[in-house]
């Protein structure tokens, strides 16, 4: 929980939330995907990514304000199937290990090596975006199939709030230009 005497704490949130707000607001940055490990730096694993649904979701209603012309339902409406499945299997993963016994610091731990996991595999996918952005495309991203993308995004949307890297991914291998897709 928040300690009321260390402002560190704040300045965790604070820069969670600014890095946030220029991801949803279409800035290329790569930086919001520390958002959820900053506020793990305050609250346990569960508290943190409720607290960044949330602010996740007040973010995502600007961009979807300014975007709501451009988008197109298509792409997302073959990925929703499996991105539900992906939220479900998750969902039923965390149940099974609550129900072997695993207590609070256990499951705060797991969380946090998942979502130190999925960090790592971004940085990794923003460094080659960055200096090989012909790189992504051509190992076959293309032809990975809707189900392992829907999957990958609702598993990651479970785990750490961390789906879109990977739905931009899914996005860009469907060829759709920048401005026909949300932020």
């Amino acid at each position: 929980m928040l300690n009321q005497g260390n402002c560190l704490e704040y300045y965790y949130i604070a820069m969670a939330t600014v890095l946030l707000g220029f991801a949803k607001a279409g800035f290329p940055n790569t930086a919001a995907l520390i958002s959820v490990p900053l506020i793990m730096q305050v609250l346990p694993a569960n508290q943190a990514n409720g607290v960044t649904l949330i602010l996740m979701m007040l973010t995502d209603i600007p961009a979807m304000l300014v975007h709501w012309k451009n988008f197109k339902p298509q792409p997302l409406k073959r990925v929703l199937g499996p991105v539900i499945m992906g939220i479900i299997l998750t969902s039923i993963g965390w149940w099974y290990l609550l129900q072997q016994g695993g207590d609070g610091k256990l499951t705060t731990q797991i969380v946090k090596q998942m979502v130190g996991g999925i960090s790592i595999l971004f940085a990794i996918y923003a460094f080659l975006r960055e200096f090989y952005p012909g790189l992504l495309y051509y190992v076959a991203w293309k032809n990975i199939s809707v189900w392992s993308w829907g999957l990958s995004i609702g598993v990651a949307t479970a785990i750490a709030n961390a789906s879109g890297p990977i739905m931009g991914l899914y996005l860009y291998t469907q060829e759709i230009d920048q401005k026909e897709k949300f932020t």
